[in-house]
Order: C-alpha cells, then structure tokens, then sequence
C-alpha cells in the first residue's frame, strides 16, 4: 500500500507544481482544474497513509518521480496517463484484498474501490479537456 502511497503523493505534486507553471492558451480552466485535483490528491494521501497505519504500517512521505511540463496538451496527456496506471494498479490491488479476506480484506477492497472511481472519473474528465482543445 506504501508504493501506492507514493503514487499518490506524485499525483498531488504533478498537480500543484503543473498548476502553478501551465502556459498557453487554454492554461485558466486547465489550472482551476489541475489545482481542484491537487487538492483532491492531497485527500488521497490522507485517506492512504491512513489505511497503512490501520493495517499496522507507517506511511512514508516520498513521491513517485514525474516530468516537468508547461505545455498544456502534455499536462493533460500525463495526467491521463498517471490516472490509466493507477486505474489498472487499484484493480489488482481490489483482487489482492479478496484474497486477504477476513473484515481487513472487506474494507481494503472498498477502499480500492472508491480510489479506482475517482481516478477513473479524472481520465474521463481529462479525455473530455483534451478533445474540447483546439
């Protein structure tokens, strides 16, 4: 759950960082966006470290390494793309809490599963950015 952790705090970091520097035309709604998903991240990384702690852990505080990037199109397009891959890893992370099973292995696969909708509803919401740019 650590390593999904620091995805999650990449995922804050891209966001803040990306709505601070975004250039270009379309870089108004795309920062509003970018800095509502950071703070929305930011709850994520709550909500994982306090996770971690509650099955007996400690939750570290490091991100996952990202790109540095201005142009708008390629902030979205990495974003789409960090959303996909923890799309992909929160579903398999949901098969690995049935098969912990007992009252931990219940509220781990709905943890899970709350995160792969959120994250899922950000790709289509950045879909839907990237075709509506010109």
């Amino acid at each position: 759950m650590n390593s999904d952790l620091r995805n999650e705090y990449k995922h804050m970091l891209f966001y803040l960082r990306s709505a601070v520097i975004v250039r270009g035309l379309h870089r108004e709604p795309i920062k509003a966006f970018l800095d509502m998903e950071a703070k929305n991240e930011m709850t994520h990384v709550q909500a994982f470290s306090k996770r971690v702690v509650s099955l007996g852990g400690t939750p570290i505080a490091e991100a996952n390494e990202f790109p540095v990037l201005y142009d708008p199109r390629e902030i979205l397009a990495y974003a789409l793309e960090m959303e996909h891959e923890v799309v992909e890893i929160y579903a398999v992370r949901m098969k690995q809490a049935d098969e912990m099973g007992g009252v931990d292995g219940v509220c781990t696969r709905l943890f899970y599963e709350t995160q792969l909708e959120d994250s899922y509803d950000d790709m289509v919401e950045i879909k839907e950015m990237i075709a509506g740019m010109v």
